[in-house]
């Protein structure tokens, strides 16, 4: 279908090419799978008092929010048959990404320990470079879209290199910090901690297989498998650090 049908009838460019009706079901259901959870987790941080568990859950939020395009479009075509205006795609697919970056990167820094001085200076250099990058993101929205990606389906942009190189950056600080965490935790004691370290360790692992599956392929099937990947990432996250106490029970009895 050339680009003014889709564009014009994007339920018909769903209907007529199933691939990229299982990518849009795939898609909504890793951001329900990760509303859940990131929700769960930010909840659970507030009920106990513990401030670092809610912005590790945001900040899971806002790292699985590259794939919130990509719902947005397709929950818009399957409720109105029409495309939100691209400017908000694009705002939603990487918009919040920044934002939960400095959450992370204060979370990670005061579960790692650093020194006091080591953790002021890397939230003011986080804060500072992070409000550069989102300021610098937001006005290249309206300006010159083209250099965050070009559409060719409902669902489907080309990102430009732009796009590539703010997004790799963002996930290689996540998992930077992710590895540095399952690191130290994996040398605890407490078999408790190392447990949920070894289901960390898992979900960074599964979550680099994903990305980079979203990254260097550009079929469409890969991008379903690459989906239910980290939908799987998303369950091992959650499962390590809130470790629910009858998966403790079953492997610690």
């Amino acid at each position: 279908m050339i680009y003014q049908n889709w564009v014009t009838d994007p339920l018909a460019f769903l209907l007529d090419n199933i691939e990229f009706m299982l990518l849009g079901i795939t898609t909504l259901a890793f951001v329900i799978v990760t509303l859940l959870i990131s929700g769960k987790m930010m909840h659970r941080g507030i009920k106990l008092q513990m401030k670092t568990i809610s912005y590790v859950g945001f900040a899971y939020f806002g790292v699985a929010s590259c794939w919130f395009g990509v719902t947005l479009n397709f929950i818009t075509i399957i409720l109105f048959n029409a495309l939100p205006p691209w400017e908000l795609h694009f705002f939603v697919h990487g918009g919040i990404v920044t934002i939960a970056q400095v959450f992370w990167i204060i979370a990670m820094s005061e579960l790692l320990a650093f020194k006091d001085k080591t953790q002021k200076i890397l939230k003011a250099l986080t804060i500072g470079i992070g409000s550069a990058v989102e300021v610098t993101y937001i006005i290249i929205i309206f300006t010159n879209i083209s250099w965050l990606g070009t559409p060719v389906a409902p669902i489907q942009v080309v990102y430009g290199p732009f796009s590539y190189g703010y997004l790799m950056i963002e996930l290689m600080v996540f998992l930077i910090f992710g590895f540095l965490f399952v690191k130290e935790s994996l040398k605890a004691e407490d078999p408790k901690i190392r447990l949920k370290g070894k289901f960390l360790a898992s979900s960074f692992t599964v979550f680099t297989i994903a990305s980079f599956l979203e990254v260097f392929f550009q079929e469409i099937w890969v991008f379903i498998i690459g989906r239910l990947i980290v939908m799987s990432s998303a369950l091992l996250f959650y499962i390590g650090f809130l470790l629910p106490r009858k998966i403790e029970e079953f492997i610690l009895k």
